[in-house]
């Protein structure tokens, strides 16, 4: 159900192997801040985001080992810059033009 309702909208067009991190970065920072279906504002908790990631990695990892793909894209996202090691450390997800500003 995460495949079909949040990963093939955002991702699905993009073929398996021209999948980069850069991509599932931008899917977890647009998951993060306007990522929610239910049409209430605001994006999904970060928790979740996590969730996300590692059923991505899952898939991934399956297709690197059919060898379809030459390495899992999730394995080299550092996800550490967009989502928070734990939840008492919670941080607002910047847009690029605030990074490129240098408002951290």
């Amino acid at each position: 159900m995460i495949a079909v309702k949040h990963f093939i909208p955002r991702l699905g067009k993009i073929k398996l192997n021209e999948l980069k991190p850069f991509h599932i970065k931008e899917y977890l920072l647009y998951k993060l801040r306007d990522g929610r279906l239910d049409g209430k504002p605001g994006g999904l908790d970060v928790e979740t985001v996590k969730k996300h990631r590692f059923i991505l990695h899952l898939l991934l990892q399956c297709a690197y080992e059919d060898e379809l793909i030459q390495e899992n894209p999730v394995d080299r996202a550092n996800m550490g810059k967009i989502i928070p090691a734990s939840k008492e450390d919670k941080k607002i997800a910047l847009t690029r033009d605030q990074v490129n500003a240098g408002q951290l």
